[in-house]
């Protein structure tokens, strides 16, 4: 009898990427982008069920009103949603880490929404001329007949996507941007504040520092976090400039750490006094998050929830842990 026959999870059979859980977004962008690849052999495989399986089944049910409700709109909206969660999934793996740097937050956010409102924006539509978008227009240039109940209909074929259905289906998105954006300043009442935090990130600070000229953006975000936190922004200011380039040197040693840990730093060496201290409490917090902390305990719940510990031996158990 076979390890796989008695229920022994060997080394190869071990879950190793959590990316599909249900809590991940994942689970919700990679099955969208490749059913628009493969958008024609769904159709053809909801057909077949429809056409082989007994009428009442579950299955013949659910391709029956898959197939009624294929449309050219509905694939051409796929294509963009996939274009929109792919963008998606770009910030978020921006912050899958058990520690984010909050000074490159903030420009996530902003590259996000630039990329979404360049893509459906009315001047260039740039998303019918790339990604999963563009593949779903070269898939409904090619007319799909599909048989539901004795009944036909078509869904693609030449010309049927007009410029007007695009447009339709492009304002949808653009809605879409703005509860982004919205929800966005929502669920962070403190959005604009994360935004002045890249004064910390050192390079930028050092490079914008090197002449006077270049200096105003980080002051005016201390002078913003300041006020945001009630202390004095002229102190803020000055105890800034005389120890960010201790950051700096700290950054060279360490090219790999991030920022938080870089001032860290500098603050166990007493040269941060307490109006700055305040304001490097309020950036430091900003750089927690749970994302690590979640595939720990995702992985220990896989490795203990029901029968799994039964199956497996000690040795796998504690390797599944680490």
């Amino acid at each position: 009898m076979t390890l796989a026959r008695r229920g022994v999870l060997t080394g190869d059979d071990r879950l190793r990427n959590l990316r599909v859980c249900k809590q991940r977004f994942d689970s919700c962008a990679k099955p969208l982008a490749r059913a628009v690849l493969h958008w024609e052999a769904i159709i053809a495989t909801a057909m077949q069920i429809h056409e082989r399986r007994k009428k009442t089944s579950v299955e013949a049910v659910a391709a029956a009103e898959f197939l009624r409700e294929v449309s050219t709109e509905m694939s051409l909206q796929l294509g963009l949603l996939a274009d929109c969660a792919n963008e998606i999934l770009i910030l978020i793996r921006g912050t899958d880490a058990e520690a984010v740097d909050a000074t490159l937050f903030q420009r996530l956010l902003q590259e996000v929404i630039h990329r979404l409102s360049v893509l459906f924006g009315d001047d260039a539509a740039c998303c019918f001329k790339q990604g999963f978008t563009k593949h779903m227009l070269v898939s409904l240039e090619h007319p799909m007949l599909l048989w539901i109940d004795g009944s036909a209909k078509s869904v693609g074929g030449a010309g049927s996507v007009s410029e007007n259905l695009k447009d339709k289906c492009r304002c949808r998105m653009q809605n879409f941007i703005r509860l982004f954006v919205l929800s966005v300043r929502a669920e962070f009442p403190d959005f604009e504040m994360v935004h002045h935090v890249s004064a910390f990130n050192v390079s930028i600070s050092a490079q914008q520092c090197r002449s006077t000229s270049q200096c105003e953006s980080p002051r005016n975000s201390l002078v913003a976090l300041s006020n945001f936190l009630g202390v004095d922004p002229s102190r803020v200011v000055d105890n800034f400039d005389a120890v960010w380039h201790v950051a700096e040197l700290q950054a060279q040693k360490n090219p790999d750490a991030p920022c938080c840990e870089l001032w860290r730093h500098v603050s166990s060496r007493n040269l941060v006094q307490g109006e700055l201290h305040r304001v490097l409490e309020f950036f430091c917090a900003l750089s927690a998050v749970t994302a690590g902390v979640e595939q720990s305990f995702s992985k220990a719940q896989w490795a203990m929830a029901g029968g799994r510990r039964s199956h497996q031996t000690e040795d796998l158990e504690a390797e599944e842990m680490k």
